[in-house]
């Protein structure tokens, strides 16, 4: 059975349950007494003796006077009521409030499932504590007023630090990178797998190279930040009558090699390019 639960304790208000333990049940503002024993303040010290209390150490609501405030200024509950909710209305408050999240940023739902997931340090919200879903809430809430302000997710990964990883490290962190490509791209996460091994040009992770691992990550990370660019990688535009259709992807070559289509030698620094294969039915 679910249980009504006040969205109060799941979004900690600091104050709010200390003001309701301490009351004394004769809630009046010290402006309020001052002025009934005939001593209003002045003017400029009746705004802060408006919302402290007379009869306990805590605030008054700032709009009736009458009832305990968790801050100076604050209404309280009776003004302005605490919404009950069960743990199922919660959820599905937080589901219409990623939808609304997902439409004003432009992210994928899926993605943003993952960010929310992300901030309160779980990979799926079943079985969560209400806590855990308050807190979510209260984020989700918060990065709606300036979605601006959403994180996006993995940060941009550096050379340098690739450079110290090798084997099952770049394996492990190319893994972190799928499942937000996916959300992305709004493809399934097999599609996405063989997309990177076709990519990078190795039959599976196991038999990619560090260099073909590191170029993944990077890859897949542009991929996420700009989805167009997968598009164009996937279905790329024909070329001209009796031209070659344009390298999709360039860089730098690290080594003396040759070029494995047609044999041609290949010096380190010289800049080189990877044609785009075809789409998989």
């Amino acid at each position: 059975m679910l249980l009504p639960t006040v969205r109060e304790a799941l979004v900690q208000q600091p104050g709010a349950t200390p003001a309701a333990a301490n009351c004394a049940g004769e809630c009046r503002s010290l402006a309020e007494q001052l002025r009934q024993e005939l001593c209003p303040p002045v003017a400029e010290d009746s705004e802060g003796l408006d919302t402290l209390c007379s009869a306990c150490p805590g605030f008054v609501c700032g709009q009736c006077g009458e009832r305990p405030a968790s801050a100076a200024g604050l209404p309280c509950l009776t003004c302005e009521p605490v919404v009950l909710l069960t743990e199922n209305q919660a959820r599905q408050r937080l589901n219409w409030r990623v939808e609304q999240l997902a439409a004003a940023t432009g992210i994928h739902g899926r993605r943003v499932n993952g960010i929310v997931n992300d901030s309160i340090g779980v990979k799926t919200r079943s079985g969560i504590s209400l806590a855990q879903l308050g807190v979510a809430l209260s984020n989700v809430e918060r990065w709606l007023e300036a979605p601006s302000s959403m994180p996006t997710g993995l940060p941009a990964p550096s050379s340098e630090d690739l450079d110290k990883l090798h084997g099952a490290e770049l394996r492990k962190l190319l893994a972190t990178y799928v499942g937000p490509l996916a959300g992305a791209l709004r493809e399934p996460i097999p599609f996405v797998q063989t997309q990177l091994n076709e990519w990078m040009g190795a039959p599976s992770r196991a038999e990619a190279t560090d260099e073909q691992l590191r170029d993944a990550i990077i890859q897949a990370w542009a991929w996420i930040e700009d989805p167009n660019s997968y598009r164009a990688y996937t279905h790329p535009e024909p070329p001209e009558p009796g031209g070659m259709t344009a390298p999709m992807r360039t860089k730098t070559a690290v080594a003396d090699s040759s070029c494995n289509l047609c044999a041609a030698p290949v010096v380190a620094g010289e800049l080189i390019g990877r044609m785009p294969q075809s789409r998989r039915p």
